[in-house]
């Protein structure tokens, strides 16, 4: 009789580990704050400032690393993610939405203290891929709104 007391008490806590363990993953998918794009206004501005960042890293690549870095918490910003301070709660918030572009985050925001250039340059190409896929997001956005929202034509 002892022995059957164990087992409901082992399959009890076991149940209630699954639970547990069940809740967080529930969680950690709910999206913890409510994303847009940015306006349209700012894509064009935006892809100008990308092609600004690769020139700019032939001559001084730290500074192009960390304006490229501005860049993408600037376009995160607008698009409704908050304002961060650590770089690990920004790739959180990123993987709640898209993993690529928190890998990317994590990649180019973990560079050591004395990065080489090809450190730096790894890290350049992981932002501005973020912000190329924003600006990509965000035009396919707007066309596919003017097209939802455009009358058809009717033939006479």
């Amino acid at each position: 009789m002892p022995e059957l007391f164990w087992v409901a008490v082992v399959v009890a806590a076991i149940a209630i580990l699954l639970v547990i363990a069940l809740m967080g993953v529930m969680r950690r998918r709910r999206r913890p704050f409510p994303t847009h794009v940015f306006p349209e206004n700012y894509v064009e501005p935006y892809e100008r400032r990308i092609e600004e960042m690769e020139r700019l890293f032939v001559s001084q690549p730290r500074e192009a690393v960390a304006g490229a870095r501005l860049l993408v918490d600037d376009m995160l910003t607008r698009m409704g993610y908050p304002v961060r301070i650590s770089n690990e709660e920004r790739v959180r918030d990123l993987r709640h939405f898209n993993r690529t572009h928190a890998d990317r985050y994590g990649l180019a925001s973990g560079l050591k203290a004395n990065p080489t250039t090809e450190d730096l340059r790894r890290g350049l190409q992981a932002y501005l891929d973020t912000a190329r896929d924003l600006c990509g997001n965000a035009r396919k956005s707007f066309t596919a709104t003017k097209t939802e929202t455009s009358r058809p034509e009717i033939a006479s």
